[in-house]
């Protein structure tokens, strides 16, 4: 080996850039001066790295000189993601089978979870819109600072916001109480669809 770069937010397969991207780049011995195939290596550099637990995607490879991109594309399209992973699956499975593939991979990246609220009819009258519960709810998730105490030369913020647990149960959000401006407190579920 002669060289070995690292670059990270940025991957030519990934279609995609950010914190969460990198590439490992090694430059080999020409092959007069190394008694391994490029192949062989990529074979065994898989194999002594394991299964890793962190990333979603990891594809070993050689550059392929000619025009760029990849040999193939397959876009797969349906509603239910579970469905099209299991999809996408199967063909990396079965296109893998065949002697010589290798680097088979999909870009199909998990994302967060999402709720989607809706004000139900009659919430305005009370005070109740979009904003008011949007601003909470963020305080809720991100916090806010609710005091500054001076103690000596130094002061401190209390910031206020949900526990770990709370704020990682998204079926919570019905139960979570809200300030409304004409009703002291009430929860989500009764303004909220």
């Amino acid at each position: 080996m002669e060289h070995i770069t690292e670059q990270f937010n940025f991957n030519a397969d990934a279609d995609e850039s950010g914190q969460h991207i990198a590439t490992v780049r090694l430059d080999l011995l020409g092959a007069e001066s190394r008694t391994t195939l490029i192949d062989d290596f990529l074979t065994e550099w898989e194999r002594e790295t394991g299964v890793l637990t962190e990333p979603i995607s990891l594809v070993f490879k050689q550059p392929a000189m000619g025009p760029g991109g990849r040999d193939f594309d397959i876009r797969l399209q349906h509603d239910d993601l579970d469905e099209l992973k299991q999809a996408s699956v199967a063909i990396q499975q079965f296109i893998g089978q065949f002697q010589g593939v290798s680097g088979v991979l999909d870009d199909m990246r998990p994302g967060k979870e999402e709720v989607k609220l809706t004000l139900r009819p009659g919430a305005e009258a009370f005070g109740v819109n979009g904003q008011l519960i949007a601003r909470q709810l963020r305080a809720a998730y991100f916090g806010q600072t609710a005091d500054e105490v001076q103690v000596g030369p130094e002061s401190i913020e209390i910031d206020v916001r949900l526990d770990a647990d709370d704020a990682g149960d998204l079926q919570a959000s019905p139960t979570f109480r809200l300030s409304c401006l004409m009703a002291a407190r009430c929860r989500c579920r009764r303004w909220l669809s």
